[in-house]
């Protein structure tokens, strides 16, 4: 009796491993599949990372080359087909705003008053004093540059770019070995060492060298990148100071000033007593020159009010000469 129970209970355990192993079986199926499929998720995974990648890549370049675009001056972007293709699709996203509605006009500038009237009292020096505007009126007139490095400026545009002589590819003063002084220090240098008579509008069209990011700009204040220094040179060897010691005794005479250098810096001179009235007008004088550089060259005539006007206002300190 006994035995027949122990061969039942032997029975009913065959039946339930039997039963066991279906399961097991339908498991395994399942695991296989779901295997499967975790490696063709793996596989387009993989592919897409890849694509990203590069369409990450494409949008990176085109952002570089429309940021160096956007950096060039007004009458060089003028070439429409040159910006379509700067904004065609890139991987399958727009570029252009789907909203072509105009943008909203622009309030009514204040007329500018006739440019005759402005040139007939710079010639006259009696109430320059009464016209000289203040220095923070004058300042916000400047280009902005970085203290770090001067020959870096933002355009109106509100870019960075780098400016380097357009003649020599110099950044730093030969005798200093300092930046130039942003657009007003190659100003300088071009009319001293190269003899080029340029507006402070003129440097920054003609002395662009390259744009500057925004995070290049930040690292260059932090001092973590420094700009490579290019010594600039001359055509001629031009003369740095304005007296001297003579060489037989202790008196003082007067060193030889080339006739250009001493025209601009009477120029400057006047454009210091004359303050803001003279910096409205050239202003916009530079607007019109942006389009021909060529028309800001002075007469004859004007140029030699502005010198005999800083020489009667430098008088009293020169030295007479022998």
């Amino acid at each position: 009796m006994a035995s027949d129970l122990s061969a039942q209970k032997l029975d009913a355990g065959l039946k339930r491993i039997d039963e066991i192993e279906q399961e097991l079986a339908a498991e395994l199926t399942t695991a296989e599949e779901e295997v499967s499929a975790a490696r063709d998720a793996l596989a387009q995974a993989t592919a897409k990372l890849s694509q990203v990648r590069e369409n990450h890549q494409a949008i990176t370049e085109r952002r570089s080359s429309i940021t160096e675009f956007r950096a060039l001056p007004r009458y060089l972007r003028r070439d429409q087909s040159q910006t379509e293709e700067l904004l065609r699709p890139i991987a399958g996203y727009e570029l252009e705003s789907a909203d072509d509605s105009p943008p909203p006009p622009k309030a009514p500038s204040p007329s500018p008053a006739p440019v005759s009237k402005k040139r007939k009292a710079k010639r006259d020096p009696a109430p320059a004093a009464a016209a000289a505007a203040p220095a923070s009126k004058r300042s916000k007139r400047a280009p902005e540059y970085l203290p770090a490095c001067p020959t870096i400026v933002k355009t109106d545009e509100g870019t960075w770019v780098e400016l380097r002589c357009s003649v020599c590819n110099g950044n730093t003063e030969p005798q200093k070995g300092q930046f130039y002084k942003g657009p007003a220090g190659l100003q300088k240098h071009l009319q001293t060492n190269h003899q080029q008579k340029v507006t402070r509008a003129d440097v920054i069209v003609r002395c662009m060298h390259r744009a500057v990011s925004d995070g290049e700009v930040e690292k260059i204040e932090s001092g973590e990148v420094e700009v490579e220094r290019v010594v600039g040179v001359g055509q001629g060897k031009a003369t740095s100071g304005r007296k001297g010691k003579a060489a037989g005794g202790g008196g003082k005479s007067r060193v030889a000033v080339p006739e250009e250098e001493e025209e601009a810096e009477g120029m400057e001179a006047e454009a210091e007593v004359e303050g803001g009235a003279v910096a409205e007008r050239e202003e916009e004088e530079e607007e019109e020159e942006f389009v021909r550089p060529s028309d800001s060259v002075p007469d004859t005539e004007e140029k030699r009010l502005r010198l005999e006007l800083f020489r009667q206002l430098q008088a009293p300190s020169f030295t007479p000469r022998d």
